[in-house]
């Protein structure tokens, strides 16, 4: 049982840094800092400015950078508990444990995603459609 909860937890990591990821790409390609991201500078000119501009953009590409690495770490720690679980479950079982999984992941995803979408429109991001990311890496 507790192999099981661990997997619906890692199901739910997974799915929660799949969106942050998603909602940080698409701040970068809108080219929008986030508001935990700007700062302010102790001398206030331009070049103060600008240093503290590129260190909010140096800090997105790091965030992005932790997210891939994070959802790696957590998928494989996913199939490890999945593999250990396929030894000890029925077939059966097993299917009916992932859909559950999946299920309450995705519930969990689609609140994370409409948390996301508002605050991309709080900043003034206007979600382009047609734009392609390419998420084989995810």
């Amino acid at each position: 049982m507790k192999i099981a909860r661990d997997l619906e937890r890692k199901s739910y990591s997974i799915a929660k840094q799949k969106e942050h990821l998603s909602f940080n790409h698409e701040l970068k390609n809108a080219k929008v800092l986030p508001k935990s991201l700007r700062f302010t500078p102790p001398v206030v000119c331009r070049e103060g400015t600008e240093i503290m501009s590129k260190a909010g953009w140096s800090f997105l590409r790091l965030r992005i950078q932790h997210s891939h690495h994070k959802i790696k770490r957590k998928q494989d720690e996913y199939h490890d508990n999945l593999n250990i679980l396929s030894n000890i479950l029925s077939p059966e079982h097993l299917k009916d444990l992932q859909d559950v999984v999946k299920y309450n992941s995705d519930k969990m995803k689609d609140t994370i995603k409409t948390k996301h979408e508002q605050k991309l429109n709080s900043l003034g991001v206007i979600k382009n459609t047609e734009a392609y990311v390419d998420k084989s890496r995810w």
